[in-house]
């Protein structure tokens, strides 16, 4: 969706999240791996905190979630969803919100 909207004004951030079992250099391997398979050309951020304080500071209960924001600051949260269904639903919303000015 990125190179879909971005001339649009759409921007991107993705946030990984730390894997019980791996140290954060195995998770940062790891996770670079799969951005530059989908080549991800956009921010991407690497929360390296325990499940408590990210839980707390994102408000959700762990992956997958998504946080959708228009221009004026309003957001949606989609979380537990089906990758496949919920990335459809996700760009429905961005082209809607795409739309507003």
């Amino acid at each position: 969706m990125h190179r879909k909207y971005a001339a649009q004004g759409f921007a991107a951030v993705s946030v990984a999240l730390p894997s019980p079992g791996n140290t954060p250099a195995e998770d940062q391997a790891i996770v670079l791996k799969f951005l530059q398979s989908k080549k991800a050309g956009f921010t991407n951020l690497y929360l390296d905190e325990t499940d408590e304080v990210w839980s707390q500071k994102l408000r959700f209960d762990g992956p997958p979630c998504i946080y959708i924001f228009n221009r004026a600051g309003k957001y949606k949260k989609i979380e537990g969803f089906d990758i496949e269904d919920g990335y459809a639903n996700v760009e429905k919303l961005v082209v809607e919100w795409l739309k507003e000015k």
